[in-house]
């Protein structure tokens, strides 16, 4: 797994136990590395269009996104799914 993409894995793991936010984490570098998509995301209730509408409209030369390991960064968002205390934000 991509070492960034393992500490916004763990990231995400710690929200999931702590209720301290959704199931996402980050870490930004000099290109953004993402695991879930926005199918994803809207699938268990985060619907953000709003910032994927002005993310497709950069340069990829300004901010590159690769997605990489969403077969690792899924299991977040499976867990979130099964949780009852969740908050959609």
């Amino acid at each position: 797994m991509n070492e960034y993409m393992k500490i916004a894995k763990e990231l995400s793991e710690d929200n999931l136990r702590t209720n301290a936010g959704g199931p996402f984490g980050a870490c930004v570098v000099k290109k953004v590395y993402y695991g879930n998509t926005k199918e994803d995301a809207a699938e268990i209730g985060f619907r953000d269009e709003y910032i994927y509408n002005f993310i497709k409209k950069q340069n990829d030369e300004v901010l590159k996104l690769i997605c990489i390991d969403r077969d690792e960064t899924i299991k977040a968002f499976k867990e979130f799914t099964k949780k009852d205390d969740k908050t959609i934000y």
